[in-house]
C-alpha cells in the first residue's frame, strides 16, 4: 500500500524514508538502554569484572547518541512511529496474557503508556493536520 502512495506523490517517498529511520531508531535506543542496565546490574561480569566501567561507558554514550538521533530524526517521525510500533505493543500483551504471565512489568507498563501516549497524540497530528506523510 505504502509503495503505491508513494506513486503518486514523491514527497511521500522521501518521508516514509524518514519513517523508517525513525522506527530504526527506537531499536538502538533500547539496545544502548538494556547495555547500561545488564553492566549497571553487572550480571554478565563474574569472570572480567574490570571491563565493566569500561563497557558502562561505552552503554551510556551509545544510550545518549541514540537519544540525540531520535531528536534530531523529529518528533514528527517519531510520533508518526508510535502509531505502528502500538498495534505491536497490542500483540505483545496478548501473547502474554495466552502464556498466563503477567502482561506488563511495572517498568513495562510506564514503557506502553508512553508509547500509546505518542500514538494518541501521533493520531490527533493526522487527524488535526499537523503531522503528516
Amino acid at each position: 500500500m505504502f509503495l503505491i502512495i508513494t506513486l503518486f506523490n514523491e514527497a511521500t517517498y522521501l518521508s516514509l524514508i524518514y519513517l523508517a529511520t525513525s522506527m530504526i531508531l527506537v531499536p538502538y535506543f533500547w539496545s544502548g538502554a538494556y547495555a547500561v542496565l545488564m553492566t549497571w546490574r553487572g550480571e554478565t561480569y563474574q569472570e572480567q569484572p574490570g571491563e565493566r566501567r569500561k563497557d558502562l561507558l561505552i552503554a551510556m554514550v551509545a544510550t545518549l547518541y541514540a537519544v540525540w538521533l531520535l531528536y534530531a530524526g523529529g518528533i514528527q517521525y517519531l510520533l508518526l512511529s508510535a502509531l505502528l510500533y502500538a498495534p505491536g505493543a497490542l500483540f505483545f500483551a496478548k501473547a502474554r496474557r495466552e502464556q498466563g504471565k503477567p502482561i506488563f512489568t511495572p517498568v513495562e507498563k510506564l514503557i506502553f503508556a508512553a508509547a500509546m501516549l505518542a500514538a494518541l497524540i501521533g493520531a490527533y497530528g493526522l487527524y488535526a493536520g499537523f503531522l503528516s506523510l
